[in-house]
């Protein structure tokens, strides 16, 4: 935190994976209590609004996100709850902000166009969600300016991470996160990135980044 305040940053997020990734044993809410206990942050740190966040998986063509449908019967302490909750519930009620992305491709193998884009644009409907996580690498074909277009009227945003991008311009992503990049800027989506700004525009081709606009964000973890 103070780095971030050194570094003039008003605003910081953490947002963790919350994921099969985490755990084999989803239904054990100990293994995901580090988002519980993100209330003990004080919400101004060293003149930072500290932002309390998970990156949920998209699990299902529905749009689902992980956890929605494990039920939790014991508290962390080990104790009956007097009704049944979700995993998704408990973790998520007290948090600000969730980025929802696709880890397994494998869930929309055989999937229509009109199926992931679909699956993008209900996951977008979430209340919480407020970032659709690296779409660039996530191994599902979608249609760009559909899900754009969502997130531009929902007011939420898409991310480039740097892991799409580390190999320049030989990763394997890196057409398809241009793409992205670019219809970003030309429809007014906001866009957000680890890399720097820098080098989110090489994304952008010369003749683009001369009619473009991009609006930018940072997202620090």
């Amino acid at each position: 935190m103070y780095w971030a305040a050194e570094r003039g940053l008003q605003v910081l997020g953490s947002a963790d994976h919350l994921s099969s990734m985490v755990s084999p044993c989803p239904n054990d809410l100990r293994s995901y209590q580090f988002f519980i206990n993100q209330d003990i942050w004080p919400r101004i740190w060293s003149g930072v609004l500290v932002l309390r966040g998970a990156e949920a998986d998209i699990v299902s063509l529905d749009g689902s996100l992980f956890g929605e449908d494990t039920p939790v019967t014991l508290d962390i302490a080990g104790d009956s709850y007097s009704r049944q909750h979700s995993l998704f519930d408990l973790v998520t009620r007290n948090l600000d902000y969730l980025v929802a992305s696709v880890h397994n491709p494998q869930l929309a193998e055989g999937a229509t166009l009109a199926q992931t884009t679909e699956m993008y644009i209900n996951a977008l409907e979430h209340p919480k969600v407020f970032m659709l996580g690296h779409t660039g690498r996530s191994g599902v074909s979608f249609d760009i300016d559909e899900v754009l277009l969502a997130a531009k009227a929902k007011h939420k945003i898409i991310e480039i991470n740097n892991h799409s991008l580390e190999h320049g311009t030989d990763a394997e992503h890196w057409g398809a996160c241009r793409k992205i990049a670019e219809r970003c800027a030309e429809l007014g989506v906001g866009l957000a990135s680890r890399p720097t700004r820098t080098l989110v525009w090489q994304l952008a081709s010369s003749t683009r980044r001369a009619r473009c606009s991009m609006r930018f964000t940072s997202r620090w973890i």
